[in-house]
Protein backbone atom coordinates (compact mmCIF):
# COMPACT_ATOMS: atom_id res chain seq x y z
CA UNK A 1 0.00 0.00 0.00
CA UNK A 2 1.15 3.08 -0.48
CA UNK A 3 2.27 6.26 1.90
CA UNK A 4 -0.81 7.36 3.48
CA UNK A 5 -3.47 5.30 2.27
CA UNK A 6 -3.40 3.90 5.99
CA UNK A 7 -5.06 5.74 8.31
CA UNK A 8 -3.59 6.85 11.95
CA UNK A 9 -5.56 5.77 15.72
CA UNK A 10 -6.53 9.72 15.33
CA UNK A 11 -8.03 9.54 11.70
CA UNK A 12 -10.00 6.72 12.60
CA UNK A 13 -11.40 8.24 15.90
CA UNK A 14 -12.38 10.98 13.49
CA UNK A 15 -14.08 9.53 11.10
CA UNK A 16 -16.07 7.59 13.83
CA UNK A 17 -16.55 11.51 14.91
CA UNK A 18 -17.73 12.29 11.91
CA UNK A 19 -20.48 9.07 11.45
CA UNK A 20 -21.26 9.18 14.70
CA UNK A 21 -25.33 10.10 13.51
CA UNK A 22 -25.35 8.14 10.86
CA UNK A 23 -27.75 5.38 10.33
CA UNK A 24 -24.82 2.48 9.71
CA UNK A 25 -22.16 4.09 12.44
CA UNK A 26 -21.99 0.65 14.44
CA UNK A 27 -20.98 -0.78 10.70
CA UNK A 28 -18.39 1.40 10.36
CA UNK A 29 -17.43 1.17 14.12
CA UNK A 30 -17.24 -2.72 13.45
CA UNK A 31 -15.16 -2.79 10.15
CA UNK A 32 -12.26 -0.64 12.01
CA UNK A 33 -12.01 -3.33 14.25
CA UNK A 34 -10.54 -5.32 11.35
CA UNK A 35 -13.63 -7.01 10.42
CA UNK A 36 -14.43 -8.03 6.49
CA UNK A 37 -16.65 -5.80 5.01
CA UNK A 38 -18.44 -9.02 4.28
CA UNK A 39 -18.42 -9.86 7.34
CA UNK A 40 -20.19 -7.07 8.89
CA UNK A 41 -23.00 -7.33 6.11
CA UNK A 42 -23.21 -10.90 7.30
CA UNK A 43 -24.01 -9.73 11.03
CA UNK A 44 -27.51 -10.82 11.88
CA UNK A 45 -28.87 -8.87 15.64
CA UNK A 46 -28.45 -12.63 17.05
CA UNK A 47 -24.87 -12.79 16.23
CA UNK A 48 -24.34 -9.85 18.86
CA UNK A 49 -24.58 -9.99 22.55
CA UNK A 50 -25.27 -6.36 23.68
CA UNK A 51 -24.82 -7.04 28.03
CA UNK A 52 -22.00 -9.15 27.09
CA UNK A 53 -20.14 -6.51 24.65
CA UNK A 54 -19.44 -9.91 21.82
CA UNK A 55 -20.04 -10.90 18.79
CA UNK A 56 -19.98 -14.05 16.69
CA UNK A 57 -18.74 -14.04 13.17
CA UNK A 58 -20.58 -17.29 11.41
CA UNK A 59 -21.19 -15.91 7.85
CA UNK A 60 -20.84 -13.41 5.22
CA UNK A 61 -22.81 -11.31 2.97
CA UNK A 62 -21.76 -10.14 -0.48
CA UNK A 63 -23.34 -8.21 -3.64
CA UNK A 64 -23.17 -10.09 -6.62
CA UNK A 65 -24.72 -8.68 -9.44
CA UNK A 66 -27.30 -6.81 -7.27
CA UNK A 67 -28.16 -9.98 -5.57
CA UNK A 68 -27.11 -10.70 -1.58
CA UNK A 69 -25.07 -14.33 -1.30
CA UNK A 70 -24.95 -15.14 2.38
CA UNK A 71 -22.01 -17.96 2.52
CA UNK A 72 -19.83 -19.32 5.10
CA UNK A 73 -16.98 -16.38 6.26
CA UNK A 74 -13.91 -16.02 3.67
CA UNK A 75 -11.64 -18.94 5.47
CA UNK A 76 -12.34 -21.48 8.66
CA UNK A 77 -10.65 -19.12 10.90
CA UNK A 78 -13.14 -16.46 10.35
CA UNK A 79 -15.54 -17.84 12.10
CA UNK A 80 -15.12 -16.44 15.69
CA UNK A 81 -16.62 -14.76 18.53
CA UNK A 82 -14.73 -11.13 19.60
CA UNK A 83 -15.23 -8.55 21.88
CA UNK A 84 -16.63 -5.48 21.15
CA UNK A 85 -14.72 -2.24 22.49
CA UNK A 86 -16.80 0.01 24.97
CA UNK A 87 -16.81 3.18 22.15
CA UNK A 88 -17.83 0.52 19.45
CA UNK A 89 -20.03 -1.41 21.87
CA UNK A 90 -22.20 1.89 22.68
CA UNK A 91 -22.14 3.11 18.82
CA UNK A 92 -23.60 -0.13 17.73
CA UNK A 93 -26.34 -0.05 20.77
CA UNK A 94 -27.42 3.30 19.68
CA UNK A 95 -27.97 1.65 16.14
CA UNK A 96 -29.96 -1.12 17.19
CA UNK A 97 -32.28 1.51 19.13
CA UNK A 98 -32.72 3.50 16.09
CA UNK A 99 -33.61 0.07 14.36
CA UNK A 100 -35.95 -0.21 16.94
CA UNK A 101 -37.61 2.74 16.40
CA UNK A 102 -37.76 2.34 12.52
CA UNK A 103 -39.46 -1.00 13.12
CA UNK A 104 -42.12 1.03 15.47
CA UNK A 105 -42.79 3.65 12.89
CA UNK A 106 -43.27 1.60 9.91
CA UNK A 107 -45.76 -0.87 11.92
CA UNK A 108 -43.47 -3.67 10.73
CA UNK A 109 -40.23 -5.32 11.01
CA UNK A 110 -37.22 -4.66 8.76
CA UNK A 111 -35.49 -7.81 7.16
CA UNK A 112 -35.49 -10.16 10.13
CA UNK A 113 -32.57 -10.63 12.21
CA UNK A 114 -30.73 -8.38 10.18
CA UNK A 115 -28.65 -5.82 11.36
CA UNK A 116 -29.03 -3.27 8.18
CA UNK A 117 -30.69 -3.18 5.06
CA UNK A 118 -29.78 -3.27 1.01
CA UNK A 119 -31.77 -0.06 1.08
CA UNK A 120 -29.02 2.08 3.14
CA UNK A 121 -27.00 4.44 1.93
CA UNK A 122 -23.15 4.79 0.92
CA UNK A 123 -20.86 7.02 3.04
CA UNK A 124 -17.93 8.72 1.48
CA UNK A 125 -14.82 9.61 3.59
CA UNK A 126 -12.08 11.43 2.01
CA UNK A 127 -8.50 9.43 3.04
CA UNK A 128 -7.78 5.88 2.24
CA UNK A 129 -10.03 3.50 1.58
CA UNK A 130 -11.52 1.92 4.09
CA UNK A 131 -10.35 -1.98 2.74
CA UNK A 132 -7.23 0.02 3.89
CA UNK A 133 -7.96 0.87 7.32
CA UNK A 134 -9.47 -2.96 7.93
CA UNK A 135 -5.87 -4.45 7.14
CA UNK A 136 -4.25 -2.11 9.62
CA UNK A 137 -6.78 -2.46 12.49
CA UNK A 138 -6.06 -6.47 11.80
CA UNK A 139 -2.49 -5.29 11.65
CA UNK A 140 -2.78 -4.30 15.29
CA UNK A 141 -1.49 -0.32 14.14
Amino acid sequence: MAEGEIWTPEQMTAFLDSVADQRLAGCFALALLGLRREEVGGLRWSDLDLDAGELRIRQARVDVNGHNVVDDPKKARSVRDLPIPPRELAMVKAMRTSHLRERMAVGRPLAEGRSHSRSDRRVTAPGPRLHAVVHRAAQGG
